[in-house]
């Protein structure tokens, strides 16, 4: 789907779990993986709510959720909001998404500060390996075979997140594709700049472009999770779907996922 015709579909609270997600939820606590999110018995079919899907979502995934559609909608709209669409923005969109889903706590400019609020807090950490299977075996391990929405997504040129502005950048985990490929919330700079004036799909929308803005908070696609055929269909491998966006690449920089305590809880 080309970003530039993306339609936003709701600026209020989703309010409702399907019955999907209610049994996700229910049998996320059980004896699954060691140190993990869910248990291996759990539904592995993704949930439907609101017409969009989800690998796996709880109720503060899905307040994260209506925050990111609002501040995509705000942003249009608001031209003070337009702020925000500038270099070295990326952890303030990701605290203004956060703040407008009753999780002002989460709040910092700078990526590694964010990703050590939720580590303070009680949430989940972890920083990924460099190998595709590798990862697909953490994601299996430790994260229950499914990736919370509202999951910090955080790539770094070095792995303690250090260096100058602009070395880092920080994303939040949404929906589906509907190829099944997991998209991220995030202030994206991906443009014609980037691939020698050529306009591709997953860059910012041309319209905004020409207005004169070089970033843009939306989502873009992240990684699919190839998973074998067994009952649990559990993850064998990761495919990068836009190694463009390098500084969300886990096999190209130091990549973090950050699970907010608040959903650490509901699962």
């Amino acid at each position: 789907m080309s970003e530039a015709r993306f339609v936003h579909r709701s600026s209020g609270m989703i309010t409702l779990l399907s019955v999907g997600v209610l049994a996700m939820t229910a049998a996320g606590c059980g004896s699954g993986a060691k140190d993990g999110i869910g248990a291996e018995s759990m539904d592995r079919a993704p949930s439907v709510v609101d017409g969009h899907r989800y690998d796996l979502i709880t109720p503060t995934g899905e307040k994260i959720m209506a925050a990111n559609f609002r501040w995509q909608t705000e942003q249009e709209q608001d031209a003070n909001a337009r702020r925000f669409a500038q270099p070295a923005q990326c952890a303030t969109n990701v605290s203004k998404v956060f703040e407008l889903a009753g999780l002002a706590h989460y709040k910092s400019p700078l990526v590694p500060a964010l990703v050590a609020q939720v580590k303070a807090r009680g949430g989940k950490v972890r920083l990924l390996p460099k190998s595709s299977q590798a990862i697909a075996r953490i994601i299996d391990q430790e994260f229950g075979g499914r990736i919370p929405v509202g999951t910090l997504v955080s790539g770094c040129l070095r792995q303690d997140c250090s260096g100058a502005a602009g070395d880092g950048h920080i994303a939040v985990v949404g929906d589906l594709q509907a190829n099944g490929a997991l998209k991220v919330y995030h202030n994206n700079w991906y443009r014609p700049d980037n691939e020698g004036g050529v306009w591709k799909t997953h860059m910012i929308p041309l319209s905004w472009y020409n207005k004169g803005f070089r970033r843009k908070y939306m989502p873009t696609p992240w990684i699919t999770i190839e998973r074998d055929e067994s009952p649990e269909s559990r993850p064998v491998n990761v495919r990068i779907e836009l190694p463009a966006i390098d500084d969300l690449d886990p096999t190209n920089y130091f990549v973090t996922l950050s699970v907010p305590a608040e959903i650490m809880r509901e699962l």
